[in-house]
This record gives structure tokens, C-alpha cells and sequence, in this order.
């Protein structure tokens, strides 16, 4: 259903064709995925220098206007007004959203214009992947603020945070077959599992779309759009107390996986059950100290698959200590660890 605005002026206020419609949380994967690569141009000389892009920030009748995607066609929008409608996302004909702009008072316009920065795109894909997976009242719980204001106040850890998907991504194909339970437990489970139900997730369950994690391991975009999905689900402060978390237990991983590697040959131990009974205790050492760790989280884990992460680690420490150094270089170095 249209929603009803005060047109100022407008040549196509009579045209309920050109009015904003509300683009419901069920309706949100239909308008996926959205183009942040285009703007529109407004044919006024007073607009002319101030194109529609994702980014922008325009004040209309409406309240101000958070566009997400903009072309020759339609404008999609977060409407940032409080209240009840805050966070809701708009689809409107180009020809209505320049009207709306172009009639509201220019010098109030002017000077919102002026005041407001660009937002840089994988900013507004971190923003699309909340929206997509979260309802409106839900986002303003998850980022405690409107979308303009969370988005401006967490300017650095956006790039943290996409970094650390795309570690993930990277890494993924050797923990998967060096150290499943590893992979499952602190990589899966933790993070990636809020990609289920998604475009990004595969044919089967703990499965990521190959073509997808390909691209966000190259594309920062991408890459966001995922950060913003995983924090839709599972929310901002659950989010970053995994990542620190996690920084803790790569660093353990990493030491675990340097020290196998360099390991004293085994003719050195006085005998093959000393051996056995070194290791074992060695290994619960470590198990015990991931399942305190992960005690501080919402995820649950056994001895069993603490030891057997221990296991994989030392039993593959050629293979895998390439992608625990990068794993534990880039979580401690974009986390509150």
C-alpha cells in the first residue's frame, strides 16, 4: 500500500504510481541484490553537482532519506525519522523521489546536503545485510541507533569487521580438510552460521556458496554485506564479544601449531607411553582452556571437540599453521582482544 506523504509543490503529488511504498522485512529478498554501482542525476542546476548514490542522505517532506540504491527507475531507501518509522526501507519512482527533493525548501535541503558526508559503500552493504535478515524494530535493537548514526559512529569497525569475514573465506578450504571439527566449531558455528537461509549459504547445511565466498574474499563489499548479515543475526555486542574471544583462541592455536611444528623428535622421550601420556594431558591443557574461553559466548562445544580441535591441530601443523597465523594475526589486530 502507498504510503501517504506530503508532496510540497509537487507536479506528480496526484500520482499514487509516484508515491514511497514500504518495503516490508518478507518483501526485502525480492528487490536483493541491490546495485550500488549506479546514481541518478537530477536535472535541476541547483541539484546538478548532488547525483541520487547510495549514500546520500536527502530531506524531503518524508524525513531524511538514506539511499541504498538509486537509477533511471526507482529509488530504494532507509526513511530516518523517529518514531515508529524509523529504519523502514522505501521503494519510490525516480520521477517521485526527484520531485520530492527538488519541491522541499532549498535552503533547508541545501544545508542538510552540505552537513551530511557520503557513506562509503561497504558501508552501505554492511546496512543492506542487517536489513535483509532483521525487522525494523529488531535493527533499532541491534544497533541501538538509527541506521545514519550507527553507521557513522562505527566508521572503523566496518573494515574490522569485513576483514575478518574474509579471513574466514580464505582459510576455509584448509581448515575444512585438515581440521574439520576446528572449522565447524569456531569458524562455523560462531560466525557463518547466521549465512544460512541466505544467498551466501550452500546446498547443505554448514555449506557457503562457493561463487559467494570467492567473491568476498576479493570484493571488501561483499565481504560486508556478509559482516552485516552475521551482526543482524546474532546481533552487534554478541558479535564482538565472539570475535574477541576467538582472537584469544587462534592465539592459542597458533603457538600450539608453532610449537608441533619445531617439536623435539620423539626418540628424545624415555618412552612411547610417556609420549602418549604427555600429549593427552597436553591436549586436555588446551581443550579445557578453548571450552573456558568459549563459556564467555552462546556457543556450545564439548571436551571431546575441544581435544579433537587440539588433535587436528597438532596432528596437521605444516598444514594448517599458515591459516592460524593469519587467523589469529587478523582477529587480534580487529577485535577488542
Amino acid at each position: 500500500m502507498a504510503v501517504q506523504v506530503k508532496f510540497i509543490g509537487d507536479k506528480y503529488a496526484n500520482s499514487s504510481s509516484s508515491n514511497p511504498r514500504e518495503i516490508k522485512t518478507s518483501q526485502f529478498k525480492t528487490f536483493q541484490p541491490f546495485n550500488t554501482n549506479t546514481s541518478l542525476r537530477i536535472n535541476n542546476f541547483i541539484w546538478a553537482n548532488t547525483p541520487v548514490k547510495p549514500g546520500k542522505i536527502f530531506l524531503t517532506s518524508q524525513g531524511r532519506r538514506f539511499v541504498l540504491e538509486a537509477n533511471q527507475s526507482r529509488v530504494i531507501y532507509i526513511l530516518l525519522k523517529p518514531g515508529k518509522d524509523n529504519n523502514k526501507v522505501y521503494l519510490q519512482q525516480s520521477k517521485g523521489f526527484i520531485g520530492d527533493v527538488t519541491t522541499y525548501p532549498f535552503e533547508k535541503a541545501g544545508k542538510n546536503l552540505q552537513a551530511v558526508k557520503t557513506i562509503a559503500e561497504y558501508e552501505v552493504q554492511i546496512l543492506i545485510g542487517i536489513l535483509s535478515v532483521t525487522s525494523w524494530t529488531a535493527f533499532t535493537i541491534v544497533v541501538g541507533v538509527d541506521a545514519l548514526d550507527f553507521t557513522v559512529k562505527n566508521k572503523e569497525n566496518f573494515p574490522k569487521w569485513s576483514k575478518i569475514v574474509q579471513a574466514c573465506l580464505e582459510t576455509r578450504q584448509d581448515l575444512k580438510k585438515y581440521a574439520p571439527t576446528l572449522y565447524d566449531k569456531l569458524v562455523y558455528s560462531t560466525l557463518l552460521i547466521a549465512w544460512e537461509g541466505t544467498k551466501f549459504a550452500g546446498s547443505q547445511k554448514g555449506e557457503i556458496a562457493s561463487s559467494v565466498a570467492d567473491s568476498a574474499m576479493k570484493d571488501p563489499n561483499v565481504a560486508g554485506r556478509g559482516a552485516g548479515i552475521i551482526m543482524g543475526k546474532i546481533g552487534m555486542n554478541a558479535m564482538n564479544g565472539r570475535l574477541t574471544v576467538l582472537s584469544a583462541i587462534w592465539a592459542i592455536l597458533f603457538t600450539l601449531a608453532s610449537k608441533s611444528v619445531t617439536a623435539i623428535p620423539s626418540a628424545v622421550k624415555s618412552t612411547i607411553e610417556d609420549i602418549k601420556n604427555s600429549t593427552l594431558k597436553e591436549k586436555t591443557e588446551l581443550a579445557m582452556n578453548i571450552i573456558t574461553l568459549l563459556r564467555r559466548t552462546n556457543i556450545e562445544i564439548t571436551k571431546d571437540e575441544a581435544i579433537a580441535i587440539v588433535s587436528e591441530v597438532m596432528d596437521h601443523p605444516k598444514e594448517l599453521i599458515n591459516s592460524i597465523s593469519k587467523l589469529s594475526k587478523v582477529f587480534k589486530e580487529n577485535s577488542d582482544a
